[in-house]
């Protein structure tokens, strides 16, 4: 029964509730952030403004793929791969 309970909860992504919560997590980056991460960096050296934005843009979005990876590696791909499409999954009826 726990097994059973705890697989649908894998299936059950809300797509809307993660698209909401990433895009809320990139609007909250702000660019002062990446001007203190790029440009030249004391004792030498200079990092990139698009490496730098990159950074921050994985920062956000690694934690939802790591979860994506971690639906699939416990049997629930279908579900991660509607919720890394964005796609509602279908209801049962």
């Amino acid at each position: 029964m726990a097994g059973a309970l705890a697989a649908g909860l894998l299936r059950a992504g809300d797509v809307g509730q993660i698209a909401a919560g990433v895009a809320a997590e990139l609007r909250a980056l702000r660019i002062g952030e990446l001007a203190g991460r790029a440009g030249r960096r004391r004792g030498g050296g200079y990092a990139e403004p698009r490496v730098a934005a990159a950074e921050m843009l994985a920062g956000v979005v690694q934690p939802y793929l790591d979860d994506l990876a971690r639906r699939a590696g416990l049997g629930a791909q279908r579900a991660a791969c509607d919720i890394g499409i964005g796609r509602r999954a279908a209801r049962p009826v």
